[in-house]
């Protein structure tokens, strides 16, 4: 029997956005707080006749303040979405609706550092998969040219959803695991570097 190794897996990469997302609103919550709080200082110091304040500034954490309250609502809606689309890549894999295809990886096109075209295509027991670093996934998309461990001739178990209209991509990888010899693993399996 041989031994596999899980080099992704769709939960790590998934708190790895929310927990972004999540920083995001906060550090938006606490400058509007703190440029409120000035303009609470400035109001207060015009009422006591104070004049310890830089009226310059008043435009500019005005202008922060109405950027940081305008973009709250979409930070927040981005945050439900992605916990939405975890909510339901988690019921899919706890329910084991996925499918899986073992076998020797073939590369029937690799995409440039840049992009700009189309995304490593790969062929795994006959299933085709696609994957773009520039893609926005909680699905595996590291691709070659930025280290992604599915090379030719690496033999690799992937666990996959077929999405259909649910998620943008249409094979979305949820776990790859690799066979745990040196030789059919790439150096730098354990790193993801693209995290679009």
């Amino acid at each position: 029997m041989s031994d596999w190794v899980t080099a992704f897996i769709f939960t790590d990469k998934s708190q790895i956005i929310i927990n972004e997302l999540q920083r995001e609103m906060k550090s938006d919550v606490v400058v509007i707080i703190l440029c409120i709080i000035y303009l609470l200082y400035v109001v207060i110091a015009k009422i006591r006749k104070i004049d310890y304040f830089d009226r310059k500034l008043v435009p500019v954490v005005l202008f922060i303040l109405v950027i940081g309250i305008s973009s709250l609502p979409d930070d927040y809606k981005r945050l439900q979405y992605f916990q939405g689309g975890y909510a339901k890549l988690a019921t899919i894999y706890e329910n084991q609706a996925y499918k899986i295809a073992e076998g020797v990886v073939r590369v029937q096109y690799m995409q440039p550092a840049g992009g700009h075209t189309a995304g490593d295509i790969i062929r795994v027991d006959d299933v085709e998969i696609e994957l773009s670093c520039f893609s926005s996934t909680f699905g595996y998309n590291e691709t070659i040219a930025y280290g992604g461990v599915l090379t030719e001739g690496t033999l690799a178990k992937i666990y996959y959803y077929q999405s259909g209209t649910e998620f943008p991509d249409q094979n979305l990888i949820l776990r790859i695991d690799l066979l745990n010899n040196k030789s059919s693993m790439n150096e730098n399996s354990t790193i993801l570097r693209c995290t679009r």
